[in-house]
């Protein structure tokens, strides 16, 4: 299963960020094969680092939380918030992967 992972930094993080960057970095070089994607956000003027996403595969959702707690930002205790929830590619690289019709989307129901 896919799952979106969506967080934050807590304010004034940005030091102890560049402590664990590489860390990270090579966390997730890693577990690079499990990552469809995966990036930092950033405040409006694009400077700052605010927290970011990924959008990973998974077997349950124990595994997606397991993903991010060993995450060294995590660890680090930069977040301020972590959602996970079920993603399906609905729109993917350019091709529409849903039905058109009416018919009800589950979280597996699109590879």
């Amino acid at each position: 299963m896919y799952v979106a992972i969506f967080f934050q930094d807590l304010p004034g993080t940005a030091a102890k960020r560049q402590a664990v960057v590489s860390e990270h970095r090579k966390y997730m070089e890693g577990l690079a094969a499990k990552v469809l994607a995966a990036g930092a956000t950033f405040t409006d003027d694009g400077k700052s680092v605010r927290g970011g996403s990924y959008i990973v595969e998974v077997s349950d959702l124990e595994e997606a939380r397991q993903f991010v707690e060993n995450d060294p930002f995590t660890r680090a205790g930069l977040r301020s918030f972590v959602t996970i929830q079920p993603w399906i590619k609905a729109v993917f690289d350019g091709k529409f992967n849903i039905p058109t019709d009416d018919s009800p989307l589950y979280a597996n129901s699109v590879a």
